[in-house]
């Protein structure tokens, strides 16, 4: 009875085990240049509306204004559109072109009482280990 049980915990520990997710990335993740989440404070008012292409006017959010020009806001994205969830609304995409000030322009808004986090938007990239099997046509 003894060998049957400790076979059976042996045989749970290596399937444990197996299924386990050891892998390391090799390699940085790789960052889209010139966009930034921007997560503003739960207290910051939501008095601005998205437009039809989810673009916030520049002049709706001051602060974000005054740092336009010298970081070269392109765009202000509210694109988790979440209409019940205050805290998606409040999460922006800050689009910019001098991506060579993304350092000192994360640290300017983390500076700022009106942003809760900033962080830098990651590359979407297809998964490897799921090929792409082509439709042949009838």
């Amino acid at each position: 009875m003894k060998k049957i049980l400790l076979s059976i915990f042996i045989l749970f520990a290596i399937m444990l085990n197996a299924g386990a997710q050891n892998e390391v990335p090799t390699e940085p993740v790789p960052f889209m240049k010139g966009v930034l989440h921007v997560k503003l404070q739960n207290d910051y008012p939501i008095d601005f509306k998205a437009d039809s292409t989810n673009t916030v006017s520049i002049q709706d959010i001051k602060f974000l204004k005054k740092l336009a020009k010298k970081y070269g806001i392109t765009r202000i994205g509210q694109d988790f559109q979440f209409k019940d969830d205050p805290t998606m609304l409040r999460t922006l995409t800050v689009s910019f072109s001098k991506t060579e000030l993304t350092e000192k322009f994360i640290e300017k808004l983390q500076a700022s009482k009106h942003v809760e986090w900033v962080e830098k938007v990651p590359v979407k990239k297809a998964l490897k280990s799921m090929p792409v099997q082509k439709q042949k046509r009838r």
